[in-house]
């Protein structure tokens, strides 16, 4: 790639996308703070009044989990919560929304082995 197109592209990036592709390693862990500065910067771009920030992809990460039917402990334990209650009430789900899902059936997927015809035996007559 040229360098003209890849300071162009430098330039269209946000600050901290800049910074953190310019001047630190590749292969270095981002922090927190940076990934929010970057969907903050980001998500102004293009809806200047929305306010969206790390803990909000953590609750919306939560909440598409439990409507993929992911179980509760496991969405429970990567939030850090001690009880189902707390992890419920963090994702907005009310007691009818547990409730419907419960009398939802959950999608079943039916595998069927291939059909083997049978061999076939000449009779003998």
């Amino acid at each position: 790639m040229s360098s003209s197109s890849e300071s162009a592209r430098q330039r269209e990036a946000p600050a901290a996308v800049r910074h953190k592709t310019v001047d630190t390693p590749a292969r270095k862990p981002v922090s927190r703070q940076w990934v929010n500065k970057v969907l903050k910067e980001a998500v102004e771009r293009v809806e200047p009044d929305l306010n969206v920030g790390t803990p909000t992809i953590r609750k919306t990460w939560g909440y598409h989990a439990h409507q993929r039917h992911i179980p509760l402990g496991t969405i429970m334990d990567k939030l850090g919560h001690r009880s189902p209650s707390v992890t419920l009430r963090y994702l907005g789900i009310n007691d009818d929304e547990v409730k419907r899902a419960r009398l939802e059936p959950e999608p079943v997927t039916t595998l069927t082995a291939p059909s083997a015809a049978a061999p076939s035996t000449p009779r003998t007559s």
